[in-house]
């Protein structure tokens, strides 16, 4: 399947190579309240919303957790100045210690919003800071997994409950496997249909991972133009059959029901 082929079945409305960039969005109900948490904010994440949270009837954004600093999960902040000025008065950020010192440089007037122009409609965002241990958001309990995503690179996935959400890896380390034991779901990158690159895992690198981890279920997610969803979905399906495999292409607007 040639890029042109794949891109032009792009442009279709309603299309599943329409692809923007890697996100979930985990809507954690309780008792108590509803909670809508965010895993990373890239570029395109404003074209995202102005699709999906009127489809799904969302508003809020009650937390947003972020994998690592690179544009497609950081290049959205400054978007969410919209539910800042007009939906709620902040949103929480959750960021590794390296991540934050980047955006301290590509997003400053977001950190130190002494900075700011009085009078500039900036996103008012309540920055913590997280390690590499468990951490709570909104009653959820949040574990990271950290992975490399290119030599000396750490991006972190992260669990929740069954679930686990791994968007940009070239190697899982050792320990890291430990975490990932009686997955359920995992959602987990794979670019290219033929090969991984320096920082992301290929299709086949991304099977021989589901074969190690043994989750119940996988969707793969971060697809370039080369992956076209129905073909590879026609492949993919047939390794339910040969091996028991239950994995599938995800796509912009997939809803999973899931217990947290």
């Amino acid at each position: 399947m040639s890029c042109s082929q794949v891109c032009i079945k792009a442009v279709e409305p309603g299309n599943r190579n329409r692809r923007r960039n890697t996100s979930i969005l985990l809507r954690h109900v309780t008792p108590s309240r509803t909670s809508n948490i965010l895993i990373d904010a890239g570029k395109f994440f404003y074209h995202s919303a102005l699709e999906w949270f009127p489809a799904f009837g969302l508003r809020e954004i009650d937390a947003v957790i972020i994998t690592h600093s690179h544009a497609d999960a950081i290049g959205g902040l400054d978007c969410l100045r919209d539910w800042t000025n007009n939906v709620q008065p902040s949103i929480p950020i959750y960021v590794a210690p390296r991540d934050y010192e980047v955006m301290k440089m590509t997003h400053h007037y977001l950190v130190d919003t002494s900075t700011v122009i009085p009078g500039a409609a900036v996103s008012t965002l309540q920055f913590n800071i997280m390690e590499e241990e468990p951490f709570t958001v909104q009653d959820l309990e949040v574990i990271p997994l950290p992975v490399w995503h290119g030599q000396g690179y750490r991006s972190l996935g992260f669990r929740f409950g069954d679930i686990c959400y791994i968007s940009d890896v070239s190697d899982i380390p050792d320990e890291t496997y430990k975490l990932l034991e009686d997955c359920q779901l995992l959602i987990l990158d794979a670019l290219r249909p033929d090969r991984s690159s320096s920082t992301h895992f290929g299709l086949p690198r991304a099977l021989e991972e589901v074969r190690k981890i043994k989750p119940k279920r996988t969707l793969f997610t971060g697809m370039m133009h080369l992956m076209d969803h129905e073909k590879v979905n026609d492949d993919l399906a047939r390794l339910m059959e040969t091996e028991g495999l239950d994995v599938q292409l995800s796509y912009d607007g997939l809803s999973i029901p899931v217990r947290l």
